[in-house]
């Protein structure tokens, strides 16, 4: 007769360290975790990384309004634009010059006429905006904040951007 052949039986004794509290606090943690990553997505929509509600600011001085956007990207595409209310022959936009260090500048649109440094600034001369756009197209070349007062026939705007790395 053949021999049977057997399997041993191995009883383990394994104690295992369960903590309910432990897993309990990391659920909590996993839930705040996620509450955050959907702050963040919902702020980047609403513009805090550019683009949105959050990043566009408006300025007005006598009825001329700028739009800008606060919020920019390091080297990415940003825009200016100038919205003028009142007939002049000659319209006069400076900025300063530590201001364009940080920036620069693509396009211009209309193209001014004129282009002067006058202390420690530059200012760009347009003819014929009546009721028009004046819009510059420029590209951060900085990192951090930055800002300027921006002038529109010796009115004042102060512009600040956030630019992203």
């Amino acid at each position: 007769m053949a021999k049977e052949k057997t399997i041993e039986k191995v009883s383990y004794n394994i104690e295992l360290d369960e903590s309910l509290r432990a897993h309990v606090r990391s659920w909590k943690l996993q839930r705040v975790g996620w509450v955050l990553m959907l702050l963040i997505v919902v702020a980047a929509l609403f513009g805090l990384c550019g683009g949105g509600p959050l990043s566009y600011r408006t300025k007005t001085a006598n009825n001329d309004t700028l739009q800008y956007e606060y919020f920019l990207r390091y080297r990415g595409h940003a825009q200016l634009k100038l919205q003028m209310q009142h007939q002049t022959d000659t319209t006069r936009v400076g900025f300063p010059m530590a201001y364009w260090k940080g920036f620069q500048v693509e396009k211009i649109t209309p193209e001014p006429f004129d282009t002067q440094l006058n202390n420690d600034s530059i200012v760009y001369f347009f003819k014929g905006v009546e009721r028009g756009l004046i819009q510059f197209y420029v590209t951060p070349e900085n990192r951090g904040t930055t800002g300027c007062k921006m002038t529109v026939n010796n009115e004042t705007f102060p512009i600040s951007h956030f630019i992203y790395p």
